[in-house]
């Protein structure tokens, strides 16, 4: 594997969830921003609720940013390449490996192979849009 395992679960959970990142981020700065101008500023306080503010739209814009990382990622495995079949069949469908074998008719490292060459590039194309740091530090290297 080309990346730290801990950075390859971290990327494969956003692919998990990818379709909901932005209207999750959405929903939440729409909420942060109705309990700031309403009776929840008074009651939490108005620097609290203007942080929450802030730190909804942080979530949006990195919710954008992978969205650009997914539109790379779809351009550099379009839907019909190997690659990209697996990735919609693991992340969109959520289907298991064994299904996406029996579908496809091929081994388990097949599968394995073409998902490590899929996650592995949204990670570098996350880690070039600097939503990861893909280095591991002293601390990762230990373990």
């Amino acid at each position: 594997m080309l990346i730290p395992k801990r950075i390859f679960s971290q990327v494969e959970g956003v692919l998990r969830v990818r379709d909901r990142l932005e209207p999750e981020a959405k929903m939440a700065l729409y909420k942060a921003r109705r309990a700031a101008d309403g009776a929840a500023a008074r009651r939490i306080g108005k620097q609290q609720a203007q942080r929450m503010v802030r730190r909804c739209e942080k979530r949006l814009e990195a919710a954008r940013q992978w969205q650009a990382v997914f539109a790379l990622l779809d351009r550099t495995f379009p839907a019909g390449s190997e690659e990209g079949k697996v990735a919609a069949l693991l992340y969109g469908e959520k289907r298991t490996q064994e299904e996406i074998c029996a579908l496809f008719q091929c081994t388990r490292q097949t599968v394995r192979r073409r998902r490590d060459n899929y996650v592995c590039h949204c990670a570098l194309f996350a880690a070039a849009a600097g939503l990861i740091q893909i280095r591991e530090d002293e601390h990762d290297a230990d373990r």
